[in-house]
């Protein structure tokens, strides 16, 4: 049995928040810094915190234009300086 397009029974699914899949959420701010590996504009995938031996350390994941990814401290962080 076919079913039309959308889904079974003509349904949209709907992807978290209620968007449907390939389309963008632009309500969400994009933080960006520059790449700790070759400077370029990299942007924060998500923060955590995580405990320490003196406390909570703050960590962020990041990838850049050129695909390299990091997990360190936020505190680490560059700001990247885009114009």
């Amino acid at each position: 049995m076919s079913h039309p397009a959308g889904g079974a029974g003509g349904r949209r699914r709907s992807a978290p928040g209620g968007l449907r899949p390939g389309h963008l959420d632009l309500t969400d701010e994009v933080t960006l810094v520059a790449c700790p590996g070759c400077g370029a504009p990299a942007e924060i995938e998500w923060q955590s915190s995580q405990p320490g031996t003196t406390g909570p350390v703050a960590l962020a994941k990041l990838r850049c234009l050129n695909r390299h990814w990091f997990l360190m401290p936020a505190d680490d962080l560059v700001t990247a300086d885009i114009r």
